[in-house]
């Protein structure tokens, strides 16, 4: 590994956290369906205060952090905003879990950070303390209003209920740490295809709705628009280990990883836009959503971002191993 930079950025920084995860990606097509997978990424992310933050992260293979050099982290690359996060993020897909798993395994992980208080290595186990990955179950998502499920357009004037199935993960259990991040958790977002996030669960801890043993919440009548398409989005996060440095100020650079799973609903409304708010001719995603496979045969790529919100391809390109219109099928 090349070392990072002696000298320290020019401007302060106030580094929050660093972040590895195992990120399962599904589609579902309508209220009630089985999901089908769509991507399994490795996530890479530091989390920031401003996007003034000046630093470097390099994240490497094993617990010295002087192994193989999996990606690096400097204050040019795109920024995402999700869940009161500010994210530089990356990813790299793969073409099954277990060409995931294979390129990936469970083990350790060091962030080596070097912020205007000096340099910290944090480690981080991808597999926790059992060594192995454990990816949450696969939950189907359910629309209901008027006691019954959507089976078309949704009725804007009504509250909607979106319920899923209930949290479960083989092996897992509920973690005694107090460390950031150091519980599983769940949380759900909403966008409309203008790329406008319309409701978020919250998902920094305590200032969350949700928690891991929920199954439903409800969007209240006239949150959501009449001639409008929208997508939940719910993620399911295994905590899997955490780490933490002080610095000499008393502040805390935190370390998390974690094996998630996403899963992804579209609908509509019925009845006519307002003006000024039609569907666009070509949707945006809220730059939470799945971004399309990033293939790469090196490291993580930047998460696809502007100001103006996530930006996909029509024709996303896919790794070698996946063929074109091969998207899975099984649960």
């Amino acid at each position: 590994m090349k070392p990072i930079r002696d000298s320290h950025p020019k401007s302060d920084s106030d580094l929050v956290a660093v972040w590895i995860e195992k990120y399962l990606v599904h589609m579902q097509d309508r209220p009630g369906d089985p999901p089908r997978p769509v991507d399994n990424m490795l996530l890479c992310e530091t989390v920031l205060s401003s996007p003034g933050d000046g630093y470097e992260v390099v994240l490497t293979r094993g617990a010295a952090g002087d192994g193989e050099r999996v990606t690096s982290f400097v204050p040019e690359a795109p920024l995402v905003f999700i869940n009161e996060m500010l994210l530089n993020r990356k990813a790299r897909s793969f073409a099954s879990r277990d060409e995931l798993e294979e390129a990936f395994p469970a083990g350790e992980y060091t962030f080596t950070a070097l912020d205007a208080s000096g340099t910290h290595a944090l480690t981080v186990n991808l597999g926790g303390e059992s060594g192995e990955t454990e990816v949450p179950g696969v939950p189907t998502i359910d629309l209901l209003q008027s006691g019954g499920r959507v089976t078309g357009e949704v009725d804007s004037s009504l509250p909607l209920r979106i319920e899923w199935d209930s949290f479960v993960c083989e092996g897992s259990s509920p973690s005694s740490s107090p460390g950031w991040f150091a519980q599983n958790a769940i949380f759900l977002l909403l966008d409309n295809a203008r790329g406008e996030m319309v409701y978020s669960s919250g998902v920094v801890p305590p200032y969350a709705e949700l928690t891991p043993d929920s199954t439903w919440i409800t969007i209240p009548a006239d949150r959501l628009e009449p001639g409008m398409d929208y997508t939940v989005f719910l993620s399911f996060i295994n905590y899997r280990d955490t780490d933490s440095a002080e610095r000499a100020d008393g502040t805390r650079l935190e370390a998390a990883s974690v094996n998630s799973i996403a899963v992804e609903l579209p609908f509509s409304t019925g009845g006519e836009a307002a003006a000024g708010r039609s569907r666009p001719p070509r949707p945006v995603r809220a730059n939470y959503r799945w971004p399309g496979v990033r293939a790469s045969e090196a490291e993580p790529l930047p998460w696809p971002v502007d100001s103006s919100g996530l930006h996909i391809d029509e024709r996303p390109i896919l790794p070698p191993s996946v063929p074109a219109g091969s998207e899975g099928g099984q649960r």
